[in-house]
C-alpha cells in the first residue's frame, strides 16, 4: 500500500516534471521559429510571424511612408 505522504510526494514530483516539460516544449517552439524569420511565403503556415514583420522590413530596408 502507498501511504498518503508518498502519494503526495509523487503528485508533487509529477507536477514539477510537467511544469518543466511545458517550459521546454515552449522553448523548443521558440527556437524552431527562428528558422522562419526570413521566410516569406503566403501559401504555407511556416512563415514569419506578424510580430517580426517590422524587423524583416528593416532587414530588407523597406520603409513605411504612410506613417
Amino acid at each position: 500500500l502507498v501511504s498518503l505522504s508518498d502519494k503526495t510526494n509523487l503528485d508533487l514530483l509529477i507536477s514539477f516534471l510537467l511544469i518543466w516539460a511545458k517550459f521546454f516544449d515552449e522553448l523548443k517552439l521558440y527556437v524552431d521559429a527562428f528558422g522562419d524569420l526570413r521566410n516569406i511565403n503566403y501559401d504555407t503556415d511556416d512563415t514569419v510571424a506578424d510580430a517580426f514583420l517590422h524587423s524583416l522590413a528593416d532587414y530588407y530596408n523597406i520603409t513605411n511612408n504612410y506613417t
